[in-house]
C-alpha cells in the first residue's frame, strides 16, 4: 500500500517538474494547478478503491483516464473554436485536465501496488 502512495506522490512531482500538462495541451495558466488539484484527488481515489484488486484498480483508472482525456481534448477544441466565448467548454477543458491528473496518479499508484504484491 505504501508503495502506491509513494509512487503517486513521486509521479505528481515528476509531472510538475517536467511540465507535462503544459506540453500536452493544458492552458498555460492552469498547467500547474491541475496537478496540485488532481494528484490529491487521485490519492483519495486510490484509498477509496483499495478494496479492488490492484489490476481492477488499474483498469478503472485507465477508463477514467480515457474519458477525462477525451473531455479535455474536446473542451480545448470547442473553447478555442469559440474564441474563448464558450464557458462550458472551458470548464470541460479544465475539469478534464484535473481528472486526467487524478486518473494518472491513481493508475501509477495502482500499478505500483500491483508490482508490490508480486
Amino acid at each position: 500500500m505504501i508503495q502506491g502512495v509513494l509512487a503517486g506522490i513521486i509521479f505528481a512531482l515528476l509531472i510538475w517538474w517536467f511540465g507535462l500538462p503544459l506540453s500536452a495541451g493544458a492552458h498555460p495558466f492552469w498547467a500547474e494547478k491541475v496537478i496540485w488539484i488532481g494528484a490529491p484527488i487521485g490519492m483519495v481515489a486510490f484509498f477509496v478503491t483499495k478494496v479492488l484488486a490492484p489490476m481492477r484498480q488499474a483498469i478503472v483508472a485507465a477508463i477514467i483516464l480515457t474519458l477525462a482525456g477525451v473531455a479535455a481534448f474536446q473542451g480545448k477544441a470547442i473553447f478555442a473554436a469559440s474564441y474563448g466565448e464558450n464557458g462550458l467548454a472551458g470548464q470541460a477543458w479544465f475539469i478534464g485536465w484535473i481528472t486526467t491528473c487524478a486518473a494518472l496518479t491513481l493508475l501509477i499508484a495502482a500499478i505500483a501496488r500491483w508490482f508490490s504484491t508480486r
